[in-house]
């Protein structure tokens, strides 16, 4: 009995030894050449570019785009992406919805303009309360 208690108090020891030993290691962020955190890669953002802020009525309360609509934004977005890799200004999205309203669209290069990679199912990027909007 007094045999078993030493080895599991030897066994526990060792297991706490182990562990300490790993856990005091420490994981470094990588950083720029200048010291600040390196923050390259890809964000999951990036697809929700052209997702409106607020929903819009058409939509109601619903949080995610029917297929029919889903469809629609990803040939949008196949559109702009077409269009912005041959050089030419976007005649969709967002921009070719400024017309008339004050902003001037060809202030932006094509080269600046964005598009997402992967459609996005969201209707808004608010998402509660279902109607809320700062701008309504």
């Amino acid at each position: 009995m007094r045999t078993a208690s030493i080895c599991l108090v030897a066994a526990f020891l060792t297991a706490t030894l182990a562990f300490s030993q790993t856990a005091t290691k420490s994981w470094t962020p990588p950083k720029t050449q200048w010291g600040d955190p390196d923050l390259q890669g890809t964000w999951t953002s990036d697809d929700q570019n052209g997702v409106p802020l607020e929903r819009p009525v058409k939509f109601g309360t619903r949080k995610t785009l029917t297929e029919q609509e889903l469809a629609a934004r990803e040939k949008e977005d196949q559109l702009l992406s077409a269009t912005i890799d041959s050089g030419n200004r976007p005649n969709a999205g967002f921009w070719a919805n400024q017309k008339g309203k004050g902003v001037d669209e060809a202030a932006a290069p094509p080269n600046w303009h964005e598009f997402a990679r992967r459609a996005s199912q969201q209707t808004s990027l608010i998402i509660d309360p279902p109607m809320a909007g700062f701008l309504r």
